[in-house]
């Protein structure tokens, strides 16, 4: 997975060695489309890394329905 990072702006600042030890850290979950990762309002601990396909942050909007506020596709963090 050391590979993935470094193509990342985030990682950027790090060494090989560095982006190597990350890896350890680190674990692959697929998640189906449409899952929902996570609630507002729900405390976390999980840095998400985008490794193939996209992500989608969607509140409820003035009209109750689903408005997007964020979109993260390949890369995004």
């Amino acid at each position: 997975m050391a590979y993935l990072l470094r193509d990342m702006r985030l990682f950027d600042s790090l060494t090989e060695r560095d982006r190597a030890d990350l890896v350890h850290f680190m674990h692959e979950k697929r998640y189906a489309s449409g899952e929902i990762l996570c609630t507002r309002g729900e405390h976390g601990n999980t840095m998400i890394v985008v490794v193939q396909g996209a992500l989608s942050a969607v509140v409820p909007g003035a009209d109750n329905l689903p408005r997007e506020i964020a979109h993260l596709g390949q890369g995004g963090v």
